[in-house]
């Protein structure tokens, strides 16, 4: 028994123990340049999806798209510098982004799997939106203006503001029902000045539902299915957040070191440790979300840096991860993307249980 164990071992160079017996596969999917600076990546409808700012090799802004293999599949190039992708119902994923020639102006794509290929359309907006993140069911469009302290949205037909109140720093955001919940950053220049509002889009009025004070190195905003939280990262106290939207009320929290990235996986939830680059998965289903297995991404080497973006595709149990680290006088990237897999997939029986996918 123990001598098939090694032979299995020795099969895979690239594997790594963590603490909850995570034995992994880890892989190269993507080098990406010295000079990227943005965490565009995205897992979504069975693809992998990574933007890249034009840099000395990649000659114009693109997105390349992977299989669930890691196997490049196709670039779509685009007019602009791609900051942030986000999905948009099921089949489609909006790639917002922006273009200093001749003027500051923001853009977005939709790129759309269709049959035989994707399509892809682009939208120029003004000069006087400079859109940022987005949320997007399929139908609804919502952009956030940070500088404008709004949301455009193409609700009521053409694009038009959403609310009638000021949106403070609007960020990330969560489309729940008839409601957007939005990651809010009071100061621009300082991490800790955080808050979450909530923006009734109906009425348009805006409310700040996390509490009285500043929240505490907020990155970004997630939706669980499973749980029906909203979930997110403090990384300057260590802590992942969870938040009711029923009842509009914070109703836990995580210990987590340097928490950042977030991916659903069934009950579970994964959280990155920012320099530690683990990956700790968290059963939502428990009443003391338990722990059930972290995952060591460190193996990958200096390449990738720092564990800053994830997403999990469910049906294989596959987690792709992005680190940007920007280094102007670096020989050698510290910027990649990686795929992980668990021998054995304990994780994923864990986190799936009665509800795997085959």
């Amino acid at each position: 028994m123990l001598k098939s164990l090694l032979i299995v071992l020795l099969s895979f160079p690239l594997l790594s123990l963590g603490s909850q017996n995570a034995i992994l596969k880890l892989s190269k999917v993507l080098d990406l340049e010295n000079m990227e600076v943005y965490d565009t990546h995205l897992v979504h409808a069975e693809r992998v999806w990574e933007g890249q700012v034009k840099t000395g090799k990649i000659e114009k802004p693109c997105v390349d798209i992977f299989n669930l293999d890691g196997k490049f599949d196709k670039r779509i190039e685009i007019n602009y510098s791609p900051t942030h992708i986000f999905p948009h119902g099921e089949n489609s994923v909006v790639v917002t982004g922006k273009n200093s020639i001749p003027h500051w102006t923001t853009s977005f794509t939709k790129i759309t799997l269709v049959k035989g290929g994707y399509q892809a359309k682009t939208v120029q907006f003004p000069e006087e939106y400079q859109i940022d993140h987005f949320v997007g069911d399929g139908k609804r469009e919502i952009f956030a203006l940070f500088g404008d302290r709004q949301l455009l949205g193409n609700l009521k037909g053409p694009w038009s503001q959403v609310t009638s109140e000021e949106v403070i720093g609007p960020h990330q955001m969560v489309l729940f029902d008839n409601t957007v919940y939005v990651l809010n950053n009071h100061n621009i220049m300082s991490s800790g000045f955080e808050t979450i509002s909530k923006v009734d889009l109906t009425t348009g009025k805006v409310k700040i539902v996390s509490g009285d004070k500043y929240r505490q190195g907020v990155v970004n905003l997630h939706y669980h299915k499973n749980s029906g939280l909203i979930l997110f990262p403090e990384y300057l106290i260590g802590q992942l957040t969870l938040f009711d939207p029923k009842t509009d009320t914070i109703v836990g929290a995580i210990p987590v070191e340097d928490p950042r990235g977030l991916a659903s996986f069934g009950n579970c939830i994964a959280v990155s440790s920012y320099e530690k680059r683990l990956v700790s998965f968290f059963d939502l289903s428990t009443k003391e979300h338990k722990l059930v297995s972290t995952w060591d991404l460190s193996p990958m080497g200096p390449t990738f840096k720092f564990a800053r973006n994830i997403g999990m595709d469910e049906r294989s149990g596959k987690l792709f991860a992005r680190s940007t680290y920007l280094c102007t006088g670096c020989n050698e990237t510290m910027s990649s993307v990686i795929m992980a897999e668990e021998i054995g997939q304990e994780t994923k029986k864990a986190c799936l249980g009665n509800s795997i996918l085959q």
